[in-house]
């Protein structure tokens, strides 16, 4: 076992309570504003990246960090909400895909805007561009050592596709006209 510093123990604490912070007041106000929680809008951005726009239940679990019993309900509750919709796996009897529906991908993009402004309001105005680079440099060294490279390819995967760069059927979406957002690159 490693023993950590008096620092790293500080540093771990102000991670935690700034992350449940920052996405209790994102939660709190994708709730007000748009009606959907901040994990329905997580789901809805990761399967609308995906190929074909669905991912097997299995990886989508492992995607939001949720037992998959938990993720059983949470799509339930999509699915009731006409979001989201259960395909089988050819090849694969027990498998099965989650795919975003027309209405999950408008609720995505109704949600958009408003979502990527309180990001800013309650993240990244608090730093300057500098700060944000060493953040995700930071994190996704801390994302690929946990993990491996297959997550960062993963991850830079979703975030050309989450930001607008690409779509599996070749279209601009989901970033309100204006935005353009940089994925910064060579974190090691």
């Amino acid at each position: 076992m490693m023993p950590i510093s008096d620092e790293q123990m500080a540093t771990f604490v102000v991670f935690m309570r700034t992350h449940a912070i920052v996405t209790t007041a994102l939660d709190r106000e994708m709730i007000a504003e748009v009606g959907m929680p901040i994990t329905w809008f997580e789901v809805l951005v990761y399967l609308s990246a995906s190929p074909g726009r669905r991912m097997r239940m299995r990886d989508l679990a492992q995607m939001i960090v949720l037992t998959r019993s938990g993720l059983t309900r949470l799509i339930d509750r999509l699915e009731k909400a006409e979001f989201t919709k259960r395909e089988p796996c050819p090849g694969d009897r027990r498998g099965t895909f989650i795919a975003i529906t027309p209405e999950g991908i408008s609720a995505l993009r109704r949600c958009r805007p408003g979502h990527l402004s309180k990001i800013g309001e309650h993240l990244f105005r608090h730093l300057d561009d500098d700060d944000v680079r060493a953040l995700y440099a930071i994190l996704l060294k801390v994302l690929v050592k946990e993990t491996g490279e297959k997550q960062q390819k993963l991850v830079s995967s979703f975030l050309s596709k989450i930001l607008g760069k690409e779509t599996p059927q070749g279209q601009r979406e989901l970033l309100p006209p204006g935005h353009e957002l940089k994925v910064p690159t060579g974190a090691s």
